[in-house]
């Protein structure tokens, strides 16, 4: 079984959203060809029943037969430009559920609860977000994950040419990164707002109460 191309895809007149799936799916069943039924639903946590349904349809409609096939009560009530940026944010940005949460947010103003999120991503045929384990490296303290997190959004997506192109374009990412860069660890806010919080003027204090003497007044 090969994959199918989205130009194969879009002839069939499938819709875009189930491409990646009718191919995770294709790869589950190529795995099945050569480990069996039990083989793929024990490697990939799904039930036996699942992967003989999906052969079979493979069989009888070929790409078409691995389109999702959700019940009507189970039609989702966010509209479909939502459903593209949860998209976006988990295949474009790498962003888990929480992190595309933020952003949804944030920057487009739609408010998604994360569980939403992590099933319309697995609905889309996306994993999980796997991060690295404990006792490695990047694990041991604050400049290992600042260096992590540099490589990841900055230096991996730079293409300045030279060391004064690529020190310009790095004090534009610190920017960016204090002010605009929201954080989990933050609770979403950004490390300047964080700042902020420290940062405000004490509430005023009332003025000390009188003490009250006894005796006569002179």
């Amino acid at each position: 079984m090969r994959f199918i191309t989205t130009k194969e895809l879009r002839t069939l007149r499938i819709a875009t959203r189930h491409h990646h799936l009718i191919n995770s799916r294709l790869a589950i069943l190529r795995y099945a060809d050569e480990y069996g039924f039990k083989g793929a639903a024990r490697r990939f946590g799904l039930d036996r029943k699942t992967v003989r349904t999906w052969h079979r349809r493979w069989v009888a409609s070929g790409p078409a037969g691995l389109v999702p096939r959700h019940p009507v009560k189970r039609r989702r009530r966010l509209s479909e430009e939502t459903v593209r940026l949860i998209e976006q944010a988990r295949r474009d940005l790498q962003f888990g559920a929480m992190q595309a949460r933020f952003w949804l947010d944030r920057v487009h103003r739609i408010r998604v609860a994360a569980a939403t999120i992590h099933r319309i991503c697995r609905d889309l045929g996306y994993p999980p977000i796997r991060r690295t384990g404990p006792r490695r490296p990047e694990q041991n303290g604050k400049v290992e994950r600042s260096h992590r997190i540099d490589e990841e959004e900055f230096w991996s997506r730079s293409s300045s040419d030279g060391l004064t192109l690529a020190a310009h374009a790095l004090r534009g990412w610190e920017h960016q990164y204090n002010h605009d860069h929201f954080s989990m660890a933050l609770q979403g806010l950004t490390p300047a707002e964080k700042l902020a919080t420290f940062m405000s003027p004490p509430a005023p204090s009332s003025p000390p109460t009188p003490c009250a003497h006894t005796g006569a007044a002179a």
